[in-house]
């Protein structure tokens, strides 16, 4: 089993992984939550070539109007993923880009290629050494699970 690991604390990865030992698949994405926003980012500025560009023109700078859309179609069909840096330079904040896109489609749907899928396992602060030494530390953490082949 494989299993990349995204702001997981390593004193939570054994209890993680006993838990993924009763999933199918050999290969994992493991993230806490500031690690999840962390791969959703790069994901989705990897991938803008393929977003909707109605949704796009949504967050750029200026006002698009429906010409400007059909070029950024065409553009998106002819580079591919080589339209990526031309579309993220038009983008007024990716951060909410990437919000809406999560509000949209979850994050499964960016970070589990196998089926879109978002899973969660629940770690108890016994485990996570640094949380049991906080008197005030929650009662436990929670990382999410997305398979990766």
């Amino acid at each position: 089993m494989r299993i990349k690991w995204v702001g997981v604390p390593k004193s939570a990865r054994k209890t993680v992984r006993k838990e993924l030992r009763e999933k199918t698949g050999r290969e994992f994405l493991v993230c806490s939550d500031k690690g999840r926003d962390q791969e959703i980012r790069k994901n989705v500025r990897e991938s803008l070539w393929a977003f909707n560009a109605d949704f796009i023109a949504r967050h750029a700078r200026g006002d698009l109007d429906a010409r400007a859309i059909k070029a950024l179609k065409e553009t998106q069909d002819k580079l591919c993923e080589g339209a990526n840096e031309l579309i993220f330079s038009m983008v007024k904040s990716f951060k909410g880009l990437c919000e809406e896109a999560v509000r949209s489609d979850g994050y499964g749907h960016f970070l589990n290629p196998y089926d879109g899928n978002e899973d969660e396992v629940t770690v108890r602060p016994e485990v996570l050494e640094q949380l049991a030494a906080i008197p005030d530390a929650p009662k436990s953490q929670t990382f999410y699970v997305y398979r990766t082949n």
